[in-house]
Protein backbone atom coordinates (compact mmCIF):
# COMPACT_ATOMS: atom_id res chain seq x y z
CA UNK A 1 0.00 0.00 0.00
CA UNK A 2 1.17 3.50 -0.87
CA UNK A 3 2.34 5.99 1.53
CA UNK A 4 -0.83 8.52 0.53
CA UNK A 5 -3.08 5.25 1.19
CA UNK A 6 -1.52 4.93 5.04
CA UNK A 7 -2.34 8.57 5.47
CA UNK A 8 -5.53 8.57 3.94
CA UNK A 9 -6.52 5.61 6.12
CA UNK A 10 -4.78 7.12 9.31
CA UNK A 11 -6.49 10.37 8.38
CA UNK A 12 -10.31 8.27 8.01
CA UNK A 13 -9.89 6.35 11.25
CA UNK A 14 -8.91 9.01 13.94
CA UNK A 15 -11.57 11.74 11.64
CA UNK A 16 -9.16 14.43 11.02
CA UNK A 17 -9.44 16.95 8.72
CA UNK A 18 -5.77 17.28 7.51
CA UNK A 19 -2.10 15.99 9.30
CA UNK A 20 -1.97 17.46 12.19
CA UNK A 21 1.81 17.89 11.86
CA UNK A 22 1.87 19.14 8.36
CA UNK A 23 1.44 22.91 8.67
CA UNK A 24 1.21 23.11 4.65
CA UNK A 25 -2.63 22.22 5.38
CA UNK A 26 -5.00 23.91 7.93
CA UNK A 27 -4.48 27.21 9.37
CA UNK A 28 -1.31 27.67 11.25
CA UNK A 29 -1.27 27.72 14.91
CA UNK A 30 1.19 29.35 16.84
CA UNK A 31 1.96 27.18 20.14
CA UNK A 32 2.85 29.91 22.19
CA UNK A 33 4.93 27.99 24.96
CA UNK A 34 7.21 31.16 26.60
CA UNK A 35 7.52 31.94 22.76
CA UNK A 36 5.47 35.02 22.17
CA UNK A 37 7.94 37.73 23.66
CA UNK A 38 10.52 36.10 21.59
CA UNK A 39 8.68 36.24 18.83
CA UNK A 40 8.07 40.09 19.35
CA UNK A 41 11.70 40.17 19.70
CA UNK A 42 12.41 38.35 16.45
CA UNK A 43 9.81 40.88 14.30
CA UNK A 44 11.65 44.03 16.37
CA UNK A 45 15.00 43.40 15.43
CA UNK A 46 13.57 42.86 12.04
CA UNK A 47 11.85 46.22 11.53
CA UNK A 48 15.51 48.10 13.30
CA UNK A 49 18.15 45.78 13.16
CA UNK A 50 20.96 44.87 10.14
CA UNK A 51 22.33 42.20 11.59
CA UNK A 52 22.41 37.95 11.51
CA UNK A 53 19.95 37.39 14.06
CA UNK A 54 20.39 34.01 14.93
CA UNK A 55 18.18 31.55 17.34
CA UNK A 56 19.77 28.16 18.58
CA UNK A 57 18.73 25.51 21.04
CA UNK A 58 18.51 21.87 21.26
CA UNK A 59 15.96 19.33 20.08
CA UNK A 60 12.43 19.96 21.43
CA UNK A 61 13.06 23.27 22.04
CA UNK A 62 10.77 24.65 19.51
CA UNK A 63 12.86 26.11 16.73
CA UNK A 64 10.70 24.38 14.38
CA UNK A 65 7.76 26.07 15.59
CA UNK A 66 8.69 29.37 16.34
CA UNK A 67 9.92 29.66 12.44
CA UNK A 68 6.40 28.53 11.57
CA UNK A 69 4.85 31.53 13.69
CA UNK A 70 7.62 33.80 12.19
CA UNK A 71 6.28 33.47 8.51
CA UNK A 72 2.66 33.18 9.62
CA UNK A 73 3.57 37.20 11.49
CA UNK A 74 4.77 38.52 8.41
CA UNK A 75 2.98 41.28 6.81
CA UNK A 76 1.89 41.86 2.89
CA UNK A 77 4.96 43.77 2.41
CA UNK A 78 7.17 41.48 3.12
CA UNK A 79 8.53 38.66 1.12
CA UNK A 80 9.45 35.38 2.68
CA UNK A 81 12.53 33.18 1.83
CA UNK A 82 13.18 29.86 3.72
CA UNK A 83 16.67 28.22 2.74
CA UNK A 84 17.54 24.70 3.98
CA UNK A 85 21.12 24.95 5.68
CA UNK A 86 20.87 21.05 4.37
CA UNK A 87 20.33 21.76 1.05
CA UNK A 88 22.08 25.05 0.26
CA UNK A 89 25.92 24.48 2.31
CA UNK A 90 28.01 26.09 0.35
CA UNK A 91 27.64 30.02 -1.45
CA UNK A 92 27.13 28.90 -4.68
CA UNK A 93 24.12 26.64 -4.03
CA UNK A 94 23.00 29.32 -1.57
CA UNK A 95 22.85 31.93 -4.16
CA UNK A 96 21.63 30.25 -6.65
CA UNK A 97 18.80 29.09 -4.57
CA UNK A 98 17.87 32.75 -3.65
CA UNK A 99 18.65 33.92 -7.18
CA UNK A 100 15.61 31.24 -8.56
CA UNK A 101 13.23 32.46 -5.68
CA UNK A 102 13.81 36.25 -6.42
CA UNK A 103 13.57 35.78 -9.91
CA UNK A 104 16.89 36.90 -11.04
CA UNK A 105 18.97 36.08 -14.22
CA UNK A 106 22.58 35.46 -12.77
CA UNK A 107 22.62 33.49 -9.38
CA UNK A 108 25.60 35.74 -8.56
CA UNK A 109 25.59 37.94 -5.14
CA UNK A 110 25.24 41.43 -6.88
CA UNK A 111 22.26 40.39 -8.90
CA UNK A 112 20.71 38.83 -5.52
CA UNK A 113 21.54 42.44 -3.76
CA UNK A 114 19.74 44.16 -7.24
CA UNK A 115 16.85 42.10 -6.44
CA UNK A 116 16.47 42.86 -2.77
CA UNK A 117 17.17 46.96 -4.03
CA UNK A 118 14.32 46.04 -5.94
CA UNK A 119 11.85 44.82 -3.67
CA UNK A 120 13.08 47.88 -1.60
CA UNK A 121 11.91 50.54 -4.42
CA UNK A 122 8.35 48.91 -4.37
CA UNK A 123 7.87 49.44 -0.94
CA UNK A 124 8.53 45.49 0.33
CA UNK A 125 11.04 43.60 2.74
CA UNK A 126 12.78 40.49 2.65
CA UNK A 127 12.85 38.48 5.63
CA UNK A 128 15.69 35.28 4.81
CA UNK A 129 14.97 32.46 7.02
CA UNK A 130 18.33 29.98 7.09
CA UNK A 131 16.75 26.72 8.79
CA UNK A 132 19.47 24.26 10.30
CA UNK A 133 21.90 27.20 9.48
CA UNK A 134 24.36 25.29 11.71
CA UNK A 135 25.45 23.35 8.53
CA UNK A 136 26.20 25.94 6.08
CA UNK A 137 29.80 27.13 5.50
CA UNK A 138 31.24 30.16 7.00
CA UNK A 139 31.07 32.01 3.42
CA UNK A 140 26.90 31.39 3.86
CA UNK A 141 27.16 33.42 7.32
CA UNK A 142 29.47 36.13 5.69
CA UNK A 143 27.13 36.29 2.62
CA UNK A 144 23.90 36.73 5.30
CA UNK A 145 25.49 39.29 6.64
CA UNK A 146 25.96 41.41 3.57
CA UNK A 147 22.31 40.90 2.88
CA UNK A 148 21.52 42.08 6.00
CA UNK A 149 23.72 45.31 5.83
CA UNK A 150 22.98 45.91 2.09
CA UNK A 151 20.57 48.88 2.59
CA UNK A 152 20.85 52.28 4.44
CA UNK A 153 17.67 51.29 5.85
CA UNK A 154 16.94 47.59 7.43
CA UNK A 155 14.71 46.34 4.66
CA UNK A 156 16.09 42.80 4.25
CA UNK A 157 16.26 40.74 7.46
CA UNK A 158 18.06 37.71 8.50
CA UNK A 159 17.20 34.61 10.86
CA UNK A 160 19.28 31.81 11.50
CA UNK A 161 17.75 28.49 13.06
CA UNK A 162 20.43 26.11 14.00
CA UNK A 163 21.28 23.92 16.72
CA UNK A 164 23.79 24.85 19.45
CA UNK A 165 26.53 24.42 17.41
CA UNK A 166 25.62 27.16 14.68
CA UNK A 167 26.99 29.47 18.07
CA UNK A 168 30.67 27.28 17.37
CA UNK A 169 30.29 28.54 13.48
CA UNK A 170 29.62 32.00 14.32
CA UNK A 171 31.85 32.81 17.05
CA UNK A 172 34.15 30.76 13.99
CA UNK A 173 33.32 33.36 11.64
CA UNK A 174 33.85 36.89 13.79
CA UNK A 175 37.13 35.61 14.91
CA UNK A 176 38.42 35.49 11.10
CA UNK A 177 36.23 38.60 10.32
CA UNK A 178 33.84 41.81 11.44
CA UNK A 179 30.44 39.58 11.68
CA UNK A 180 27.73 41.62 13.47
CA UNK A 181 24.69 38.82 14.93
CA UNK A 182 22.56 38.58 17.63
CA UNK A 183 21.73 35.25 19.55
CA UNK A 184 18.70 33.85 21.29
CA UNK A 185 19.11 30.79 23.07
CA UNK A 186 16.25 28.89 23.56
CA UNK A 187 15.44 25.64 26.50
CA UNK A 188 13.60 22.71 25.76
CA UNK A 189 10.07 22.29 26.05
CA UNK A 190 9.00 20.78 29.48
CA UNK A 191 7.16 17.48 29.15
CA UNK A 192 3.99 19.66 30.00
CA UNK A 193 4.96 22.12 27.53
CA UNK A 194 5.26 18.96 24.65
CA UNK A 195 1.88 17.38 25.74
CA UNK A 196 -0.29 20.60 25.47
CA UNK A 197 1.74 21.56 21.65
CA UNK A 198 0.36 17.41 20.89
CA UNK A 199 -3.16 18.15 22.29
CA UNK A 200 -3.36 21.66 20.36
CA UNK A 201 -2.21 20.33 17.39
CA UNK A 202 -4.41 16.76 17.52
CA UNK A 203 -7.78 19.46 18.55
CA UNK A 204 -6.76 21.51 15.50
CA UNK A 205 -7.11 18.44 13.25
Amino acid sequence: MEHSQLNTLYLEHFQFRFDPFDDRKGKFQFFQAKRRTVLEQLVYFARYGRFVLAVTGPEAAGKTVLRHALVAAVKDNVQCLVVSGSQTRDAATFLQHMAKELGCAQSDSMSVLAAIEQLRAHGRSLYLIVDDAELVSEAVILLTQRIAQSGATAKASVFLFGKPSLQTLLQDVAQKAELEHHVIELESWSAVEVQSYLQMRLEAA
